[in-house]
């Protein structure tokens, strides 16, 4: 990128990451189908069902098997941690920390920031 050169209109450099309004649906969906703890998919990929829903060529068609398949998921697999609830409320992703989940920070129910789910990601 050549530093005399703006970028295209409307670009900004920003500090740190956000949730940009066309993908936050998709963001949500995935937020579901990873694990809070350690990153991984919630369901071990030895299931008939995950093994069927992985070989969906169109990546929207997938990404919505594999949503349906893993949000109901409460622990995952391989790290036996407990999910949270995840909820769009505007611009913003919405945890909701569930009953058993270790060193709640702060309240039950919060915002997620961009960073975190990035991280998780």
């Amino acid at each position: 990128h050549d530093k005399s050169d703006p970028g295209y209109f409307g670009h900004i450099e920003l500090a740190r990451p956000v949730y940009h309004y066309g993908f936050v649906d998709i963001t949500l969906k995935t937020l579901r189908c990873v694990c809070f703890h350690c990153s991984r998919i919630v369901m071990d990929d030895t299931e008939y069902k995950f093994r069927r829903a992985k070989t969906i060529k169109n990546r929207k068609k997938r990404l919505t098997a594999m949503h349906e398949l893993l949000r109901p998921k409460k622990k995952c697999d391989h790290c036996n941690g407990v999910q949270p609830k995840y909820t769009k409320v505007g611009l913003h992703v919405e945890i909701e920390y569930a009953d058993g989940m270790d060193s709640v920070p702060g309240d039950k129910k919060q915002f997620l920031s961009a960073q975190k789910a990035v991280d998780i990601l």
